[in-house]
């Protein structure tokens, strides 16, 4: 799988201890523990979500960039779990220049932890003491995860500044095999420089989206799901306007339902009979998988977002090709191809980008265009 991290490697510490709890590096046979954090912790909102790595949490690893997860347990029993937390090293534009970042992602805090203030500070003293550092940091958070969002945002003492640098949407949407114009070809190796340049200048124009490189894309090879031939292009006169990847991660990374708020607890059955009878994606029912496949890198420049409809119905017909029935994106709320994507039947799950400056650190200096990392890597 594609590693772009370009640091210098370094020996990291391996364990942190505070507070009667151990920090330390996962390794190897810690598969199993991972994977069931993942499984007992789900994402609250509308709908309440558990990302897993199925059959292996190492799988999903590495994916755009270089992972590094921590497993916190209680000091006197390393089989007794608290939590995990990992990060992912990879590069993006921020002011739109190419940077190195650490992306904060899963964390994940046992329930009879989660309201122990001291074990949610050490957790991020541990991300410093054991994990490659950067000049800049992000994550993001639930909308609707007010109590996390009061928390982390309160500037506390021993506590990194989290800061919202803008609002994303992770859209659902119905697969598709209606198509009255395909518009797009296949990427193939003569379109990498073409393509790398085009998602330069498309990128840099927004905070925390990927900076994809000739060396990643030459190296995909399909272990993680994605190779050259997953991308599509829209070429007008010869040169890329608009592009995207078909990304199927469900072999190693899934998405299953632990519950729904009221009324849809009550009325899902009702519901899918709506779905199913005006062409929207089924809500399936406690303990099954989203059946999706990311319609990921996504950039549409100047005057192709007028065919943004047909781009997307064209990417909607691929991922239904490859036997999903759900079609997930992620998009800046304010970014202009949102307004023809809200037009099409979806749900969405909105998400807080934060930056994150460590205690002591000099204020990271972001400018105001939208966010858009990608969704399919973080």
């Amino acid at each position: 799988m594609g590693n772009l991290a370009t640091h210098e490697p370094h020996e990291l510490q391996q364990e942190y201890k505070a507070g009667g709890v151990v920090y330390r590096r996962v390794t190897l046979d810690d598969d199993e523990s991972l994977r069931q954090v993942l499984r007992q912790i789900s994402m609250d909102s509308w709908v309440n979500v558990s990302t897993e790595h199925e059959p292996s949490y190492f799988e999903s690893t590495n994916l755009f960039g270089e992972t590094e997860t921590i497993l916190a347990s209680t000091d006197d029993n390393k089989q007794s779990t608290v939590g995990i937390c990992s990060s992912v090293s990879m590069p993006v534009y921020i002011n739109g220049v190419a940077k190195q970042a650490g992306y904060l992602g899963e964390l994940r805090v046992l329930p009879e932890y989660c309201h122990k203030l001291s074990v949610i500070r050490n957790g991020f003293k541990s991300v410093q003491a054991l994990n490659q550092q950067h000049p800049y940091w992000f994550t993001s958070i639930a909308k609707e995860n007010s109590i996390a969002r009061r928390l982390l945002e309160a500037n506390l003492k021993g506590m990194p500044a989290y800061q919202p640098r803008g609002e994303l949407l992770t859209m659902a949407l119905p697969v598709s095999d209606k198509l009255k114009k395909n518009l797009l070809v296949h990427a193939t190796e003569d379109d990498i420089p073409a393509l790398v340049e085009f998602y330069r200048s498309h990128n840099a124009g927004f905070q925390y989206a990927p900076v994809i490189s000739e060396q990643w894309l030459r190296g995909l090879d399909g272990q993680s799901g994605l190779t050259i031939q997953d991308f599509w292009l829209l070429k007008v006169n010869g040169n890329i306007s608009a592009a995207f990847a078909i990304w199927d991660q469900r072999k190693f990374k899934q998405s299953v339902v632990r519950g729904y708020r009221f009324p849809l607890n009550m009325f899902r059955p009702l519901y899918n009979l709506y779905a199913n009878l005006s062409g929207r994606v089924t809500l399936p029912a406690v303990g099954e998988k989203i059946d999706y496949i990311f319609i990921a890198f996504l950039a549409v420049a100047g005057e192709a977002r007028e065919h943004t409809k047909t781009i997307i119905s064209t990417a909607r017909k691929l991922v239904k090709e490859k036997g999903a029935n759900v079609a997930m994106l992620g998009v800046s709320k304010l970014n202009p191809i949102t307004s023809y994507l809200e037009t099409i039947p979806h749900h969405a799950y909105s998400t807080v980008i934060e930056s994150v400056t460590w205690p002591k650190h000099a204020e990271q200096k972001i400018d105001n265009r939208l966010v858009q990392p990608e969704i399919a890597v973080i």
